[in-house]
């Protein structure tokens, strides 16, 4: 005898909005193992799914889900209780635990990409700290830490004087 399909979303146990984004995120890393969109194949969800209920729903839960819609499972059938249900044979403390675990990893990664390439690891803060150096390199890095190129390397000659070579321009007092 089967079991009837259970109605709802996850909602309950989890944020639906980060599964939501996490079934996405899984479909845009999987677009050549047949992700599209709001559709996806079973082995463009293995980025999102741990592997221990990734290896239940490879049993015949994706594909009784994936049915009607071509062989992929919409985001619909993914966030649904039903399918959380399936992918822990059952078990609702741990489809709930599942549902939070795939939350929490993707806050995680959101978190992650947050942070983003706009902040300064600790090597390159730490090189670039002028008040570490000493002598000429001092000059390198302005007080916040940018490089100031090629002036703060090399010292040029302006040759503006009455002689070429002549450095002290504006010392010569005459009459």
């Amino acid at each position: 005898m089967a079991k009837a399909a259970v109605e709802g979303d996850v909602s309950c146990w989890a944020d639906i909005g980060l599964i939501k984004s996490a079934f996405k995120r899984g479909v845009k890393t999987g677009a050549a193992a047949g992700g599209d969109g709001d559709k996806a194949s079973l082995s463009a969800l293995k980025k999102v799914i741990p592997l221990a209920a990734y290896n239940t729903i490879q049993t015949g839960a994706f594909a009784a889900a994936a049915k009607p819609t071509g062989g992929k499972l919409a985001l619909d059938k993914f966030v649904s209780k039903d399918f959380f249900l399936k992918m822990a044979k059952g078990n609702e403390a741990e489809a709930e635990k599942l549902a939070k675990k795939i939350a929490g990893d993707e806050q995680a990664a959101q978190d992650k990409d947050a942070k983003g390439p706009g902040k300064v690891d600790a090597t390159t803060k730490r090189l670039t700290d002028a008040s570490k150096y000493t002598g000429a390199h001092k000059e390198r890095f302005d007080d916040s830490g940018k490089g100031r190129g090629k002036g703060g390397r090399v010292d040029e000659a302006k040759n503006s004087g009455y002689v070429g070579n002549y450095k002290g321009e504006g010392s010569y007092k005459g009459n």
